[in-house]
């Protein structure tokens, strides 16, 4: 079967407020919009291009015009679901093309996708710190340790522990030890789920854990460094969590690929879906996949973007048309209504 590409675009979306990086700021992200014609189907795809991830000049697929697609042996756990073979795509692409065929299986109701889509009553749930509320009670919370002083940060997490709220803490590899020790003292650690990446080594990891009783049971995220302990996780001391941002990362079949080795090896890492400043279409795939998962993520950027969501058209895709009815956030909302 032939695929046809065309009508490129490139569409830049503000990011509200500016995104503090290094010494300066990030105001825009961009995305490549495209169509893409299978059989009878028109579908819209868009390849994320956020500049700290994602290089423009390195696209393959704008020198596309025409795909051969094969749907006899598909594989939603290989590259491109075993069905088009194209070479020196980056993730960024892979993910836009998979994340197109996956609203064609949708579209003409593929078997392939039976297996993923058992449950009717799925709801996924998502972060709560987005919603910007200061006043959050009860929830669970991603709070990033290390940008303020570790007291500040101290007196925080004990704010959100009085307000009985389950806290994911994000390091961004930017303590040591002695820092993070301050950030911890007296808190019910009862109250953490995990540490994502406090320090820069995985080794300093396991150390700080392994020489003291008081932080013996503390639960590990890993994210930044997940390309590099991708097949040594067992590596690493009391893993709960695996944060990924597709894009970025793994794309949808290598999600699907991580996902089915975790339930293999009968490991119990949740995996937790991330995002890189991604434009609507790609935000709805991810909480789609995410309800897959059955698991809740973190989707803090969507804060930054919102404002250019509400602008936005309802896309005519069978994934946002997915996302409506089954996925809502904690207080039972459509994850892409305007927020309050």
């Amino acid at each position: 079967m032939k695929a046809l590409l065309d009508n490129f675009q490139y569409i830049e979306s503000e990011i509200h407020p500016p995104l503090k990086h290094k010494d300066g700021l990030v105001n825009k992200t961009k995305n490549l919009s495209y169509d893409l014609k299978i059989d009878h189907l028109l579908i819209k795809g868009e390849v994320n291009l956020f500049p700290l991830f994602f290089n423009e000049k390195q696209l393959c697929l704008p020198s596309q015009r025409e795909l051969n697609i094969d749907f006899k042996n598909i594989d939603l756990t290989r590259p491109l679901f075993n069905t088009i073979e194209i070479n020196n795509l980056h993730t960024n692409e892979q993910f836009s093309l998979e994340q197109a065929l996956l609203t064609y299986l949708i579209r003409t109701e593929h078997q392939s996708l039976k297996e993923y889509l058992k449950t009717d009553d799925v709801k996924c749930l998502i972060n709560d710190l987005f919603l910007e509320n200061d006043n959050i009670h009860n929830k669970v919370i991603k709070y990033k340790i290390g940008r303020n002083s570790p007291k500040e940060d101290n007196n925080n997490i004990k704010e959100f522990i009085k307000n009985k709220n389950i806290l994911r803490l994000d390091g961004n590899q930017m303590l040591n030890s002695s820092s993070l020790k301050e950030i911890l003292k007296e808190i019910d650690l009862s109250y953490v789920d995990y540490i994502e990446e406090p320090f820069q080594s995985i080794d300093e990891w396991n150390s700080f854990i392994n020489d003291s009783d008081d932080f013996k049971d503390l639960s590990f995220a890993i994210d930044e460094n997940f390309k590099s302990y991708k097949y040594k996780l067992d590596q690493i001391h009391n893993l709960k969590a695996i944060i990924i941002k597709p894009t970025r990362d793994l794309s949808i079949s290598g999600l699907f690929k991580l996902h089915q080795d975790i339930s293999k090896q009968n490991h119990s890492y949740q995996i937790i879906l991330s995002s890189s400043f991604d434009n609507e279409m790609t935000l709805n795939t991810l909480v789609f996949i995410a309800q897959l998962f059955n698991n809740r993520h973190g989707l803090g950027t969507f804060k930054y973007m919102k404002e250019d969501f509400k602008k936005m058209k309802p896309i005519d895709d069978p994934i946002a048309f997915l996302i409506s009815e089954w996925c809502t956030d904690d207080k039972g909302r459509n994850i892409m209504a305007p927020l309050d």
